[in-house]
């Protein structure tokens, strides 16, 4: 790992004995300046986020997990200086537990915790929940809102709490009797936007259902296959500023399903600006048995704006697999310059390239 003016250089290594954090700091001259070996001082933590300042201080964050009901579920930073001293920071949020996380750096030397939570009554989160033929059957519990800490050399600021309002949750099928659990079964995922330094959550709503067919004609053997159906749903954004503050909420509305191809599903999402452009398929037909984005004409590619209000200011289809004979694939697609985004899909067994031009 690299320090952001690229003067430092962090290298994990396993040495003879078993510490937890086995680290050297390099600087540009390849020297060693730290060696770090340091055994954890929590049990049941794993550690999921790096970053490593210009000056050479390795900050770890790990959480913590935790299966009594006596412990509450925390992050622990754990910060290396060039003494080879750590300092220990602790996050927990009031009456809720973390669900998922990310530290993003911002661009006036503070970094800034967002994630997801789930209250602590909503501990329970056991349930059947599936679909069939695209209909939500059953239930599970969810998260209930996001969090925001800001973290700097002086400590961490108190977390802030913004709970999904009623009428979102409902938005997710859920039945008014479910509110309390949240908003189920979703991948999260943040992309930081340097233009103003501020951090937007996606929430994707996923899941899948599975088929088993037994063949047996006329034969004391058989065979069985098993066909999967993958869903990719509605996407709630939420903007964070640099200071922390709930910008906006925004749910885009869509419905996707597909077959054995995991890449069609999902979105790429790319900032102009303070503008956000989310770039994802949409199935046509999404509630009948045996029809997904597979088959020719069953799918639309499409772009949408969203300003800095939360307001989506345009919706575009750029095109669809009856048109051009391309499926394509969003987790596939990148960003070439502020203007230009790099298209892939897939024409069968072949992959094309295209180029997105935002203006």
């Amino acid at each position: 790992m690299q320090s952001p003016d690229a003067s430092k250089l962090a290298i994990e290594y396993t040495p003879a004995k078993g510490e937890a954090f086995n680290y050297i700091i390099l600087n540009d001259d390849m020297n060693i300046i730290q060696k770090i070996n340091k055994a954890s001082t929590y049990s049941n933590t794993k550690t999921v986020e790096y970053s490593l300042d210009n000056n050479g201080i390795l900050s770890l964050w790990s959480q913590k997990n935790t299966y009594s009901q006596d412990e509450v579920p925390s992050i622990k930073l754990i910060r290396f200086t060039a003494d080879n001293q750590s300092k220990d920071v602790s996050v927990k949020l009031p009456n809720a537990l973390i669900e998922d996380f990310s530290i993003n750096k911002l661009g006036n030397g503070k970094q800034l915790m967002v994630g997801t939570y789930y209250n602590k009554d909503n501990a329970s989160r056991g349930g059947n929940y599936g679909y069939v033929m695209g209909a939500r059957v059953g239930f599970i519990g969810g998260v209930n809102g996001v969090f925001v800490v800001l973290l700097d050399s002086n400590g961490i600021s108190s977390p802030k709490l913004y709970p999904f309002p009623d009428k979102t949750i409902m938005e997710f099928d859920v039945q008014k009797k479910h509110i309390d659990k949240g908003i189920p079964l979703t991948e999260f995922a943040v992309l930081a936007n340097k233009f103003d330094n501020s951090v937007t959550i996606f929430m994707e709503e996923t899941n899948k259902s599975s088929t088993t067919s037994t063949y047996s004609p006329n034969s004391s053997y058989s065979h069985s296959s098993t066909s999967t159906t993958y869903y990719t749903n509605y996407i709630l954004v939420t903007k964070i500023n640099s200071a922390g503050g709930l910008q906006y909420s925004t749910l885009i509305e869509k419905k996707c399903k597909y077959g054995q191809m995991l890449d069609y599903g999902s979105y790429f999402p790319f900032f102009k600006e303070d503008n956000l452009y989310v770039l994802y398929n949409k199935s046509l037909v999404y509630e009948e048995k045996k029809r997904d984005i597979d088959q020719k004409g069953q799918v639309l590619s499409e772009l949408v704006k969203i300003n800095n209000s939360g307001v989506i200011v345009s919706s575009e289809i750029l095109f669809g697999n009856k048109d051009v004979d391309v499926v394509l694939t969003p987790i596939d697609c990148s960003t070439i310059d502020d203007n230009k985004i790099k298209l892939v899909g897939m024409d069968k067994r072949k992959i094309k390239y295209g180029i997105l031009e935002v203006k």
